[in-house]
């Protein structure tokens, strides 16, 4: 269920941040689905039980402490390793 908040938000920060990269798709009467969608995925997500909240909400921790070792670990291959992390390159 994390998944699908974290989506709704993605494509809004995409649509707003990121004009630099092609966005070969179209939302119909953009804001307005994805803000609804995020509103009833929030909404399900705290109507869930407390236990299944602190696991998803373990989870999603654990998927971003993963990816922060990720991308210490390859900064080339990560989109946003240089925005996060400041490293030199030893050469």
């Amino acid at each position: 269920m994390t998944q699908l908040v974290w989506q709704c938000a993605g494509i809004m920060l995409l649509k707003r941040y990121r004009h630099d990269i092609p966005q070969p798709f179209v939302m119909w009467g953009y804001p307005v689905p994805a803000v609804a969608a995020l509103a009833l995925w929030i909404y399900v997500f705290v109507s869930a039980p407390l236990r299944g909240m602190l696991f998803a909400g373990g989870v999603s921790i654990a998927g971003v402490m993963a990816y922060a070792a990720f991308a210490r670990r390859h900064p080339a291959e990560s989109p946003v390793a240089s925005t996060w992390f400041r490293y030199s390159d030893p050469d």
